[in-house]
């Protein structure tokens, strides 16, 4: 299925989703929620993928976020958003019963964080950062007490930054940290040896 702010490639039961926006550090807008969602409508209805990687295009940024320039000056529902297109999308990535993994090269920044730690694993380059900006307003993504590493999520102040150096994966961050040399074609067996789910965790 082709898209418009994705990019998808399947090999060897792995379905990997590339947000395709660099000139914007991959930043969600109406196009690209509307159609994550349906790539994982279809990643969960298609035999053939065992596992989804979802990573961002670019050197420099996973996803930086809500897109702020496409609405700007307009008067637009935070609820109406968050109910149409984030938290289906976070249910989504919560309930399938297939592994989904973030590859995180560069910026994760609030709703492309959260989407980030809603993933079951996250692979880290050395220059990954995940970052946290919801300013007066509660992350209300989605991201909830069904996903790994929610607690961390709760003890991280808003606008802390987590690098990778700084070792996450004690707190449930990540799991590996490869070097930025070859990020582009992963030499590891990651996502071949992960078990599907057989019961999806719940989500409040």
């Amino acid at each position: 299925m082709a898209y418009e702010t994705l990019l998808t490639a399947a090999e060897a039961g792995v379905l990997t989703i590339t947000l395709n926006r660099p000139e914007s550090y991959n930043a969600l807008n109406e196009s690209m929620k509307k159609e994550l969602n349906e790539a994982f409508r279809e990643a969960e209805k298609d035999p053939r993928v065992r596992c989804v990687v979802l990573r961002g295009s670019g050197e420099k940024a996973f996803c930086s976020g809500q897109d702020l320039k496409e609405h700007a000056g307009q008067t637009r529902s935070l609820k109406e958003s968050l109910e149409r297109s984030y938290n289906p999308l976070i249910r989504k990535m919560r309930t399938i019963e297939k592994p989904v993994i973030a590859m995180i090269n560069g910026v994760a920044a609030g709703a492309g964080c959260s989407i980030a730690l809603a993933c079951d694993m996250r692979v880290m380059s050395s220059t990954a950062k995940l970052i946290e900006v919801f300013i007066r307003i509660r992350d209300h993504t989605g991201f909830s007490h069904g996903s790994p590493g929610w607690h961390a999520r709760l003890s991280m102040p808003q606008r802390d930054v987590i690098s990778a150096p700084k070792k996450p994966s004690g707190w449930g961050w990540s799991t590996e940290f490869p070097p930025r040399t070859g990020w582009s074609k992963p030499s590891w067996n990651l996502p071949c040896g992960l078990p599907r789910r057989r019961h999806a965790p719940s989500v409040s």
